[in-house]
């Protein structure tokens, strides 16, 4: 079965394995914004749900993870064919991995109303979140609640970055909306 998977091209969890599992991993760059059920996003979403569970036992490679970046872009035609929606419940996953000091997210998508942004609450992040660097490319987080969730989390912030993409439907009017107190 998993052979099969795996010469089908769906090998999101031995890829998320792997990445879990290197003991000397300091950084790993996403190009692909895939997440459904089987994705190595999905995979990884999985395997740090379960960290939590148990306390404060992680994989030995998140120990050294420092860097990750989703949503990468390649500049090629390939871009075309990407979902361009990067979904919220798995990116607040991502800083509860420890030592990691720096994310890049492009198209983050979050909403009122959207599946993903139901229990905000639950996604919430205690205070051990070491993201001290945030870039985000291309986000869209118009609802409060999604600000709060994502600039709440990493209480070591230092530095944010945003970018807004001119030809995105994306752009605020004014960066009012993303402010946060």
């Amino acid at each position: 079965m998993s052979k099969t998977l795996i010469n089908a091209g769906e090998d999101g969890g031995l890829e998320a394995l792997l990445i879990a599992t290197l003991p000397r991993l300091e950084g790993v760059k996403f190009v692909t914004l895939q997440h459904e059920h089987g994705s190595t996003l999905y995979r990884l979403d999985r395997i740090i749900s379960g960290g939590l569970e148990i306390k404060g036992v992680w994989v030995e490679g998140f120990q050294t993870l420092q860097s990750m970046a989703v949503g990468v872009p390649l500049a090629t035609w390939l871009n075309a064919f990407q979902d361009t929606s990067l979904p919220f419940h798995i990116v607040m996953s991502l800083p509860r991995i420890p030592h990691l000091e720096s994310m890049y997210l492009n198209h983050l998508e979050c909403q009122v109303g959207d599946d993903a942004t139901v229990d905000l609450h639950s996604l919430q992040i205690d205070a051990s979140s070491e993201v001290k660097r945030l870039f985000l490319d291309n986000c869209n987080m118009r609802s409060r609640d999604c600000q709060t969730a994502i600039y709440g989390a990493p209480q070591k912030l230092k530095d944010i970055a945003f970018r807004f993409n001119t030809a995105s439907s994306r752009r605020p009017n004014s960066l009012d909306q993303y402010s946060y107190q």
